[in-house]
């Protein structure tokens, strides 16, 4: 069971762990703690805090440049964050947490040139792992009764059954999830019914605006063609929170297929989702040298095997 991820900063700059000499070792980024709040020995809440972790990091290249190089470029991409006072997002197997990487010990860098380990400390104030999930719902081609209403003589207009949509979703996630809500003009009054609950707004939104409703941050904003944000707070339904969370299963949506909508839902865990992957290297615990070859090796002590149940070994030592 192992996992795949990489660290993204503020500036589109990645680090594939387990990949380009730079491996990750069995670290606590899963491990997770709720402290709690207690008023005459009752306790009456939960929180997280500020919470540090460790990471550690294997740099292992053919060469002495190449491992100098990969531990340089870690360590300019983790700084950019911390200079710029911006959290980066750190990936686990399709989930994140915006943290920092604010320090790092590293030993065992005399042995070789080519090999060096690091152990970076992980820092957030926001120590949660997030997977947003995007759903879109366009207006339907053609109304509840299928077509228009004629008769044998003509009235100025055609009638038409009103206009109505109705669709399916379903909330994947085990607990009320966040949301992030994009209306797109030209639409008058909003509304949407998601299973039992209703969100509107009062609101006019012409062709080429959006209407974003966040109710992880409780802000809305309409943005205009050009992208020009401006706050539509008030325009919210104030007898029913538009911020409703979003309850797990299944969903029956409806609006006036009037306008087209997207709703990303926002998973929130204190650890990532567990997923089965191949052996990799990523896995790495430990560095076996037999013949000037390294052989990575798991925190059993065992060899990383690949799919055809070789020892894995990663290039030749020494420049």
């Amino acid at each position: 069971m192992l996992d795949k991820f990489y660290y993204l900063n503020n500036f589109g700059e990645k680090i594939n762990f387990g990949q380009d000499g730079i491996f990750a070792a069995y670290n606590d980024l899963r491990d997770y703690q709720w402290s709690y709040e207690s008023i005459n020995n009752v306790i009456t809440g939960f929180t997280r805090g500020i919470v540090s972790k460790k990471l550690p990091v294997l740099f292992l290249s053919a060469s002495g440049q190449k491992t100098r190089q990969a531990r340089n470029k870690a360590y300019e991409i983790f700084e950019k964050d911390v200079l710029a006072k911006k959290k980066g997002k750190l990936y686990v197997n399709g989930y994140y947490m915006e943290c920092w990487l604010i320090g790092s010990k590293n030993s065992e860098y005399l042995n070789s040139e080519s090999y060096l380990r690091t152990e970076f400390t992980v820092v957030t104030d926001k120590p949660e792992w997030i997977k947003a999930t995007t759903f879109t719902f366009e207006p339907a081609s053609s109304y509840v009764g299928d077509t228009d209403v004629d008769f044998d003589f003509d009235f100025p207009i055609d009638l038409q059954a009103a206009p109505f949509a109705t669709n399916t979703f379903i909330n994947p996630y085990a607990f009320s999830s966040q949301f992030i809500l994009n209306i797109y003009g030209a639409c008058d009054n909003p509304q949407i019914e998601i299973g039992d609950y209703t969100y509107s707004f009062k609101c006019e939104l012409l062709e080429g605006e959006r209407l974003e409703v966040n109710s992880l941050t409780r802000k809305i904003f309409k943005y205009n063609a050009q992208g020009v944000a401006e706050n539509y707070f008030n325009c919210r339904n104030k007898e029913n929170s538009v911020f409703e969370p979003i309850t797990s299963g299944n969903k029956q949506i409806q609006w006036n297929n009037e306008f087209r909508f997207d709703l990303m839902i926002v998973q929130q865990r204190s650890e990532p989702e567990w997923s089965y992957t191949a052996v990799s290297a990523s896995d790495v615990s430990n560095v076996e040298v037999i013949n000037n070859k390294y052989y990575l090796i798991d925190n059993k002590g065992e060899y990383i095997r690949d799919n055809y149940n070789e020892p894995i070994s990663v290039q030749t030592a020494g420049d």
